[in-house]
């Protein structure tokens, strides 16, 4: 989609339309407008709302400033979610090659962020350090459960090989998360090994 078609979709018309409380109620100024992204800044918060140019999913982020990389105090759709227990009509990834579609997830976003999101539009610190703390503590067990699948698939492997030595070795790593069947399986091959 070139350019000039890609403008028929609004986006940032939609955008500007939609999120205008920003910089009439929380004195917000737009400081960039394009047919993939509106930004937004006020004071210590960033808000910008993304149309993928490539992908046409569509993105929204609310953070305190500076807004780079290594700044992990932002919060998308998904954290105001889970946070604030909603559910709303969109799915990730939201693509949206459609007026309508650019405008559903546009207003959609505009009601839960006037709605559920004072604490963020108004930069509260302690508010974007526990949404941090909380999605690190999320991706850690998340890590966490893979690993312990990743290793007892190769403790399952060990044992079908009648590798009993691995299989201690590998259960043993992990013994404060063994369910019953792996704690006797340890158990077992711990006696083989030691029957030699």
């Amino acid at each position: 989609m070139e350019n000039g078609d890609r403008k028929g979709l609004c986006f940032e018309e939609i955008v500007k339309e939609n999120f205008s409380f920003l910089e009439t109620r929380y004195k917000f100024e737009i400081i960039y407008s394009g047919l993939y992204c509106v930004k937004y800044l006020a004071r210590n918060v960033y808000c910008n709302l993304y149309h993928e140019k490539l992908s046409f999913e569509m993105d929204f982020v609310i953070g305190l400033a500076p807004e780079h990389i290594g700044n992990q105090l932002y919060i998308n759709l998904e954290d105001l979610e889970k946070d604030q227990g909603i559910n709303t009509i969109i799915k990730r990834p939201y693509f949206a090659v459609s007026k309508r579609s650019v405008e559903t997830y546009i207003i959609e976003v505009a009601n839960i962020l006037k709605n559920y999101g004072e604490k963020s539009i108004i930069g509260d610190e302690e508010y974007y350090h526990y949404i941090s703390d909380k999605k690190s503590k999320e991706q850690s067990e998340r890590l966490k459960q893979e690993n312990l699948i990743r290793m007892e698939k190769l403790a399952n492997s060990a044992w079908q090989n009648n590798e009993y030595d691995k299989v201690v070795s590998i259960y043993s790593d992990i013994a404060a998360h063994l369910n019953s069947i792996q704690k006797k399986r340890l158990e077992i091959a711990k006696k083989r090994i030691d029957m030699g």
